[in-house]
């Protein structure tokens, strides 16, 4: 099992997460009011989902691409990015909506995730931004592992996490336009270990990411400031999600990992903690 990017629906008070390594790869919908699971089946890799405007169904970051996928599972391939030739050197990782409705996704360099590379590679993982009208535009290139995206409050920033390089990275965000620029390291975790995995923002501009391999979800400030730490009963917490009615609950989805998580009973749950700020709800396509 390897949960990853919670989302929730306040129509239906339904949270949707995947386990993009299962064979075949999965979407779950949990009911909150009933404490029931439906499971959709894929026919391909989807890593993160964000829901559609007006429209029933999803965006989502397919191994290859761009994809829609509606409610029964079917998928349909919007834009395949690179080809089947290269499914060994790379995948589609995590990606989010922002507040203009243009979907953003990321890759991950494979080779150097798993370590087939020499000491010299230079990452070749990508951050690319789709907009409704088919356009899709490259934003960011050297990346080793794409993971969470997230905007503050009044959108003038961007964060976006490198799980493998460990870093947190900061940009100046151009709303109008969807650009990037000023990169900075917002949070660097070289020396303390753990990777940086999938980010929430709540709505006093606190940025929440989950830390792989550290078993725990750590919250910053807006300054790169840590504020809080949240434990969890397994080391590999892959992403944070809003949900509830005041977007005050925080779902963690986790993975299971033969290497590190053999005595860890919670490898793969899915958690939930209470008693924050807002979260800022996520943004839909279209």
């Amino acid at each position: 099992m390897c949960g990853e990017a919670p989302l929730y629906r306040p129509e239906d008070n339904t949270l949707h997460f995947v386990d993009p390594l299962y064979r075949p790869p999965r979407i779950y919908v949990v009911s909150l009011d009933h404490a029931s699971v439906r499971t959709l089946e894929l026919e391909d890799n989807a890593s993160v989902l964000c829901f559609r405007k007006n429209r029933a169904g999803y965006i989502a970051a397919y191994y290859q691409g761009i994809a829609y996928i509606d409610e029964s599972g079917a998928m349909q391939i919007l834009k395949e990015v690179f080809p089947s030739s290269q499914r060994h050197l790379k995948r589609f990782n995590d990606g989010a909506v922002d507040c203009k409705g243009r979907f953003w996704a990321g890759e991950i360099d494979l080779p150097a995730l798993e370590k087939r590379v020499l000491a010299d590679h230079h990452p070749t993982g990508r951050l690319f931004r789709y907009d409704p009208d088919g356009t899709l535009t490259q934003h960011e290139t050297g990346i080793m592992c794409s993971n969470g995206i997230g905007w503050s409050p009044d959108n003038g920033k961007m964060y976006y996490n490198d799980s493998s390089s460990h870093v947190m990275y900061r940009y100046d965000f151009d709303l109008e336009h969807g650009t990037l620029s000023n990169r900075i390291i917002f949070v660097d975790k070289r020396q303390a270990g753990g990777n940086p995995d999938g980010l929430v923002v709540d709505t006093l501009g606190n940025v929440w990411t989950a830390i792989y391999g550290k078993g725990c979800v750590e919250g910053y400030s807006s300054e790169g400031q840590l504020i809080q730490t949240i434990p969890l009963p397994t080391k590999n917490s892959t992403c944070p999600g809003w949900a509830g009615k005041d977007l005050s609950m925080m779902f963690i989805t986790s993975a299971e990992n033969e290497d590190t998580d053999a005595d860890a009973s919670g490898a793969g749950d899915l958690f939930v903690a209470k008693g924050f700020a807002p979260g800022l709800p996520k943004f839909r396509f279209g």
